[in-house]
């Protein structure tokens, strides 16, 4: 008994000797989530406006810059693009209701196949150039963050892309950055 109650105290004073984290950091450490580790070969890139973080691989695209609120990646081996786009959604439409709105434009002609969940969908078909299209859209802090990253690639090259896809899929996430709201997304 006489360890368990000095053990408590212990706990106890360890506990209230930490620094008291201010409101914003105190926000956001209960909504943070631990980044993962860039696999070997890869590199990571974070959107500061909004926080989204591309994975992707360093020997394959080279970051070519932002235009028009979007950052482009350039591939060193072909004409594949990839495509980074954070965008704050104040109308907080969701995935189901930008699916049912894509599917009435022309474009949706040229995607093959839509899969969707709860606050996310993805794209598979081609581009009006004539190039593989992959998209990811991933909605965060209550829809209000809508993330987006789109490779266009050869279909020549698909098999070479389709685990590239994968990983970037996988590892394809939402964070914070100076904009974030971070009151919607704790």
């Amino acid at each position: 008994m006489a360890v368990l109650l000095s053990l408590l105290l212990l706990s106890c004073a360890v506990f209230f000797s930490l620094p008291e984290p201010s409101g914003l950091d105190r926000g956001l450490r209960a909504a943070e989530a631990p980044g993962l580790p860039a696999p070997q070969g890869w590199a990571a890139f974070q959107d500061p406006k909004l926080g989204a973080t591309l994975y992707y691989p360093a020997n394959w695209f080279v970051p070519t810059g932002l235009k028009n609120g979007v950052y482009h990646f350039k591939s060193l081996n072909d004409e594949a693009h990839l495509i980074l786009k954070s965008q704050l959604d104040e109308l907080r439409t969701g995935a189901a209701a930008t699916i049912t709105t894509f599917k009435e434009t022309p474009e949706a002609a040229l995607i093959s196949k839509i899969d969707s969940g709860d606050n996310w969908y993805e794209l598979s078909g081609t581009n009006s150039e004539g190039l593989n299209r992959y998209t990811r859209v991933v909605y965060s802090c209550k829809e209000r963050v809508v993330t987006e990253m789109t490779l266009l690639y050869p279909a020549a090259a698909a098999a070479a892309y389709a685990p590239v896809i994968k990983k970037m899929k996988r590892r394809f996430q939402s964070s914070f950055g100076t904009e974030t709201p971070v009151r919607e997304c704790s």
